[in-house]
Order: structure tokens, then C-alpha cells, then sequence
């Protein structure tokens, strides 16, 4: 082999790779790998943070299929606020539910969102889903329990959010035996029935 055609070899090759590298289908892969990024549903993690826009469906369903590797980005999607990302917050929600336990790391994202009081009509439904997939964790949840005793208070809820987070407490369990003085109090504030 000449000069010439080696030269001419290692250029093509070299073009070659590096238009690989422009697409992002291999891209994101290579530089996760040498970066040592851990990966979900077949992508490193930089290319699940989100620029507005990026995301498809399909590529969203695969990061909610991604087990219990998936709960640090799916925590992050549950808080981002905007438009853009109802859609997203409510299936990354759907996904931490059916995960349970292993989604136990969500659990104060989750108190907080569902302790949020400045949440708009809009998001109700959201909070509301945050509540249930507290209520489903059990005792996983303890760790909401600090944010959960102050919605016992009268002037703080609507009654069908201070009886989910009565719920909560109730599934929860012994750990949570810290809100009986709050829940008397709620009670008897409440009356009899």
C-alpha cells in the first residue's frame, strides 16, 4: 500500500467517524459511555435532560419503562413547572406509582408537591397523584411525614386533601405515630362525623 493510499484511507476514515458522531444516535451513546454515565432504555442520562422540545412519546415511554434507574430523572420531570411539561409530569407520576418501593428516593419531591398550597386548579390533579403514590409507598413514605403534619391543620386544605393526607399517615404506619396529636386536633376541629 502507497503513501498516497494510506493517507487517503485514514482521511476517509476520519470523515467517516466523524460524521457518525454527528448524529445523535450515536453520539449520545459514545459520549455517555466515555463519560461512564449510567444508561436507561438503551441512552445515557445527558441525553434525558430535557431542552424543551427534545423529548418524543415514545422516547418518554421508554425512560418511565426504565425501572428503578429511571426514578432520579423521573423525580426531576415531576418537579419541572410549565406547560410543556403537564403532559410528562403526569405520566412520570403514573410511573412512579406502578414502581413503588423502588421509587421510595421520590418520596420528598412528592411530600413537597403534595404539600404545595399555592397550586392552581390546574395542578390539583397533579397533587392529587403525588398523594396517591405516597398512600401506595406505605411505610416506604416515612419520610414525608415531616411535611404532611402541618396539612392537618384546619385552615391549611380543602377536606378531600387533608383526609388523603390522614390517608397517608394511616398508610404509613406506626412511623408516622409522630401526627397523633395533630390528627386528634383535626379531628376534633372537624367534629364527630
Amino acid at each position: 500500500m502507497s503513501k498516497r493510499t494510506l493517507v487517503i484511507s485514514i482521511a476517509l476514515l476520519t470523515l467517516f467517524a466523524g460524521a457518525l458522531l454527528l448524529l445523535p444516535g450515536v453520539r449520545y451513546p459514545l459520549v455517555g459511555w466515555l463519560r461512564g454515565e449510567q444508561f436507561i432504555a438503551g441512552k445515557p442520562m445527558s441525553n434525558w435532560n430535557d431542552v424543551e422540545g427534545k423529548w418524543d412519546w415514545e422516547d418518554f415511554r421508554q425512560l418511565c419503562q426504565g425501572g428503578s434507574d429511571a426514578v432520579p430523572m423521573l423525580v426531576e420531570i415531576v418537579t419541572k413547572k410549565g406547560d410543556y411539561y403537564d403532559a410528562f409530569r403526569i405520566e412520570a407520576s403514573k410511573a412512579l406509582v406502578e414502581m413503588g418501593a423502588s421509587a421510595s428516593e421520590a418520596v420528598p419531591v412528592l411530600a413537597e408537591t403534595f404539600a404545595e398550597l399555592n397550586i392552581d386548579s390546574k395542578n390539583e390533579d397533579f397533587r392529587r397523584r403525588s398523594g396517591e403514590i405516597l398512600f401506595k409507598m406505605g411505610p416506604l413514605a416515612e419520610k414525608a411525614v415531616p411535611q404532611l403534619l402541618p396539612l392537618l391543620g384546619k385552615w391549611r386544605l380543602t377536606e378531600r386533601h387533608q383526609q388523603l393526607a390522614i390517608n397517608i399517615l394511616g398508610a404509613i404506619g406506626p412511623k408516622a405515630k409522630v401526627a397523633v396529636p395533630s390528627l386528634l386536633e383535626a379531628v376534633a376541629w372537624r367534629g364527630p362525623d
